[in-house]
């Protein structure tokens, strides 16, 4: 019996609030455009600085990635080796540094072979298509304590700086979303760009914080272009048992120029 995809419930709305729930509504979407578009004098050229067409190989599309991009790096007998012997290290000597497991970096789970192919994953992550998969590690042949430690110490050799949070995750190209929207929805583009009022959820002294959700940076003689897009959709409809906070304002106003937020998507 095939499995059924369970929705969260849309919580209800502050007075004022558009009916932007948490699940993506591409019919609403349309709708909300096509009224902004008999409504509104929407702009039609992009704000300045910000490119009509980024060009990276951080643009790309899934339907026919996998036929000029392979993600897979696959580790060999010696990788794994060298992994086992990285893991031994770190138990051994860990305890009497009387460290926890948060302290597992380049020197405390050494890959001296291996490094080198890990910094080449670390460039096509950061300067590439944005991602890669290592495949061949013996999870079954260890404990769960135990893939903890190789999967933060292979990371530790990718990115030295670890997130606070994160998990598996869907990918998407926001190089290739700015491209669509600039072409498709320029009007958005500076909205996207304008400070957003972020649900903290009660989890901060400030009911809400203000951040842009779009940042563009320029390249510079030491540096690539940047695109950055920082969206948890949650913080602006609410999600389960985190409804929206009645008391901050409705996404529905951008904080500045009083523009109609209105860029829900698929």
């Amino acid at each position: 019996m095939a499995g059924r995809t369970i929705q969260p419930p849309s919580p209800p709305g502050a007075p004022g609030q558009p009916d932007i729930g948490y699940t993506p509504d591409h019919g609403k979407y349309l709708e909300r455009g096509k009224r902004r578009r008999e409504t509104e004098d929407l702009a039609t050229t992009l704000p300045l600085g910000f490119p009509q067409q980024l060009r990276s190989e951080l643009v790309w599309d899934g339907n026919d990635l996998a036929e000029r991009y392979d993600w897979n790096y696959s580790l060999d007998k010696d990788d794994v080796n060298e992994i086992e012997l990285a893991l031994q290290h770190f138990k051994a000597t860990m305890p009497s540094l009387k460290k926890p497991l948060g302290f597992i970096s380049q020197e405390t789970f050494p890959l001296p072979n291996l490094h080198r192919a890990l910094r080449e994953v670390s460039r096509e992550v950061h300067s590439g298509h944005g991602f890669k998969v290592i495949r061949g590690v013996p999870v079954t042949q260890h404990t769960r304590e135990e893939n903890i430690i190789i999967y933060a110490g292979i990371s530790a050799h990718v990115g030295p700086i670890r997130g606070s949070a994160g998990g598996q995750s869907y990918l998407a190209s926001s190089w290739k979303v700015y491209n669509e929207l600039a072409a498709t929805r320029p009007d958005l583009i500076p909205t996207l760009a304008e400070p957003w009022a972020t649900d903290t959820f009660g989890k901060s002294e400030k009911p809400f914080l203000s951040a842009a959700l779009l940042y563009h940076q320029a390249a510079t003689a030491t540096d690539p272009e940047r695109l950055i897009i920082q969206y948890a959709r949650r913080s602006f409809t609410g999600y389960w048992g985190l409804p929206r906070s009645p008391y901050i304002p409705p996404i529905r106003d951008a904080s500045r120029g009083g523009s109609r937020v209105d860029c829900g998507g698929r």
